[in-house]
């Protein structure tokens, strides 16, 4: 049963309401995805592991959102994700934990004071600085590696090139 007033801002196709998608029925490899998504974000601040504590929280949530997040969505259609796809999210698990560990540098004082143990206070503000870069320029370094050897548009990535220079200046500003 659907809604006769839905509008583009109100709330989608009903479909989930009704019933209609059960993604782990669609494609076996839902169920790993599932189970290492759960997981991966129950454990990230619950013990035993409290991985955000133990220098793995980045490296899970970035393993989360950018590689099971899109092969969820692959999978969702039925079947198990081509390889292009995984070499596509390994730069962009690069970049999302550069992402994370940069969001941790402002607060890395309070975070030490506070006793969170969080990667840039493990290896400290220099060290943070530099593993942002060695993540940003490794992911670029791979797209390159992928414009050569696949036809695909991965040259694109060309224009995000400049913001990751300054992002790399940027966060060596902050330490």
């Amino acid at each position: 049963m659907t809604a006769d007033n839905r509008t583009w801002f109100s709330g989608g196709s009903g479909v989930l309401s009704a019933g209609g998608i059960l993604a782990s029925i669609l494609s076996v490899w839902m169920i790993p995805i599932i189970i290492f998504s759960l997981l991966g974000s129950w454990f990230y601040s619950s013990p035993p592991f409290s991985l955000m504590s133990s220098g793995w929280g980045e490296l899970t949530t970035s393993l989360t959102v950018a590689l099971m997040v899109p092969l969820a969505g692959y999978c969702m259609q039925g079947g198990f994700p081509p390889a292009i796809l995984w070499l596509v999210c390994f730069p962009l698990v690069l970049i999302h934990a550069a992402m994370l560990i940069s969001f941790e540098l402002p607060d890395h004082t309070s975070d030490l004071t506070v006793g969170k143990k969080t990667l840039a206070v493990r290896i400290g503000l220099r060290g943070a600085a530099w593993v942002v870069d060695a993540l940003i320029t490794g992911a670029f370094l791979f797209l390159g590696v992928l414009t050569f050897y696949f036809i695909y548009p991965v040259w694109r990535i060309g224009w995000a090139l400049p913001l990751a220079i300054w992002q790399m200046t940027m966060v060596h500003f902050l330490v």
